[in-house]
């Protein structure tokens, strides 16, 4: 459990991110090469998207176990997955969510 938190200068200094829940079961962590895409996932809830300075939850991804993210070099595309092999990836709308994969 704990924050998210981002260095714009190197990892020199960290914010804390107010517009996410906190504390959360943070799994893990992604950006796009330019950090204009930052993702966080939650172990046992959503996929939290930040682009240009807002948090959003995905919810078209549905609340899930989340373990690990993935997102591309310019920010279009991200990939998230359960620990049961069932991934999810984001088309570069934001909005279509397709399953792919095994299951538990």
């Amino acid at each position: 459990n704990g924050s998210v938190l981002v260095s714009t200068d190197g990892g020199a200094t960290w914010v804390p991110q107010t517009t996410i829940p906190s504390p959360g079961n943070w799994t893990a962590v992604a950006a796009s090469s330019d950090a204009s895409t930052l993702v966080a996932v939650d172990s046992g809830g959503y996929i939290y998207i930040n682009k240009n300075g807002t948090w959003a939850p995905a919810t078209s991804a549905g609340v899930q176990p989340w373990s690990t993210v993935s997102v591309s070099a310019d920010g279009s595309t991200i990939i998230a997955g359960t620990a049961g092999a069932c991934w999810t990836w984001l088309v570069a709308d934001g909005v279509r969510w397709h399953m792919h994969g095994g299951g538990n």
